[in-house]
């Protein structure tokens, strides 16, 4: 959000998660992006090599059948091509997790003595590693990986082998474990790290915006922001063959509201009044502060000076409304206050922002000459 550039976008150091709820909400619905392009590069490298394994063991096999071998590159091969196909979803954690139990699930299905076990155990040593570093979350794949070892020993103790066997295969896949755990850590942290600073780059870039664009005290557009809505109006206005009223409102005597409650209540006002203001409008109208206590209100499709009277009649009944503040004491203050405005209609008296500003600006001090609570239109000879 535009004004806090500052959010919390630590992450704890062992699970890796951020600490912001939001933001970790926000880097899992992101994080599928930033995971195809880590997996990619791997999968180029690594489908050419199980397919070259896989023609070797065909071509040299000896006491392994060539079916089991087969299915086990193959299979292995299936995972990598399903993680891509799964990458945009939003179960895609939850669709790895079952993919790999699954994938190692048909690996084992294919052992049939220690021998078979022994030729298996590079590709399911791949699936453990593999299942540490390419999840959207770290923490998840290092309990797949546990899980899947948990399996193998489970499959190796069930099936009756020699501890010998079951032995190999524990070091084997710990050893596995901890290396591709290693990697996944540094890759997710690196992957929040640089998701971090961009949201931090990010948030500071709308926060200049919006300190450059906007009043500060309101919110309001500023003149510049007032002056690249008024080209777009402009635009629309004349694709329409419409009018654009430029009403200028200025409050009456917003002076003795300072000097009797002080600069800190007659803030308060100004915000109040800026969201009467904004209520009162239509979506494709604009709202800006000028400075001090001077407003501007573009109000496009005004078909005649008809609709622009009925537009500043609306907002002189808002401002009228009391704004409820409190002062320094906790004291609750209703404020009535009352405004002039002046309105300047596109292109009959102009085409031009300064322009239109100008002559809605004399028209409102015609209105004022007139008495508090008034509106006049611009007209060239000074009088209306």
């Amino acid at each position: 959000m535009p004004g806090e550039p500052f959010q919390d976008l630590t992450f704890n150091r062992l699970t890796l998660r951020y600490r912001s709820p939001e933001l970790e909400a926000e880097y899992v619905r992101h994080a599928p992006a930033a995971l195809i392009r880590t997996v990619r590069p791997l999968l180029y490298i690594l489908i050419p090599m199980i397919i070259v394994l896989g023609i070797l063991d065909y071509v040299d096999l000896i006491s392994v059948p060539v079916g089991s071998a087969a299915a086990a590159e193959i299979t292995i091969v299936l995972v990598a091509l399903l993680l891509v196909a799964l990458y945009a979803s939003r179960w895609i954690d939850y669709a790895i997790i079952v993919t790999f139990f699954v994938t190692t699930a048909l690996l084992l299905s294919q052992v049939h003595d220690e021998e078979t076990l022994q030729r298996m155990m590079a590709g399911l040593l791949m699936v453990v590693m593999l299942a540490n570093f390419v999840g959207v979350r770290y923490l998840e794949g290092v309990f797949t990986s546990l899980g899947i070892i948990i399996l193998i020993v489970a499959f190796t103790m069930i099936s009756g082998y020699s501890p010998g066997t079951l032995i190999d295969a524990g070091v084997f896949m710990v050893i596995g474990i901890c290396a591709s755990t290693s990697l996944g850590y540094t890759i997710d942290r690196q992957r929040r790290r640089l998701f971090a600073q961009v949201k931090q780059i990010a948030a500071e870039r709308d926060l200049h915006e919006q300190q450059a664009l906007h009043d500060p005290l309101t919110d309001l557009p500023n003149r510049i922001l007032l002056r690249e809505r008024m080209g777009q109006s402009l635009a629309r206005s004349r694709r329409h063959k419409e009018q654009l009223a430029v009403l200028f409102i200025d409050l009456d005597d917003f002076k003795s509201v300072n000097d009797s409650y002080g600069h800190a209540v007659g803030d308060q006002v100004l915000k109040g009044l800026a969201r009467t203001l904004l209520s009162r409008v239509r979506d494709e109208d604009t709202v800006a502060r000028l400075g001090g206590d001077e407003f501007v209100i573009l109000s496009e499709q005004v078909n005649d000076d008809n609709s622009a009277k009925i537009a500043a009649d609306r907002i002189q009944a808002a401002v009228a409304e009391p704004v409820v503040v409190t002062n320094d004491r906790a004291d609750t203050l209703h404020i009535n206050i009352t405004c002039s405005i002046g309105i300047a209609l596109c292109p009959r008296d102009g085409d031009d922002l300064d322009e239109l500003i100008d002559r809605a600006d004399k028209a409102m001090y015609n209105a004022k000459r007139s008495g508090k609570a008034n509106t006049k239109f611009f007209r060239a000879d000074g009088y209306e």
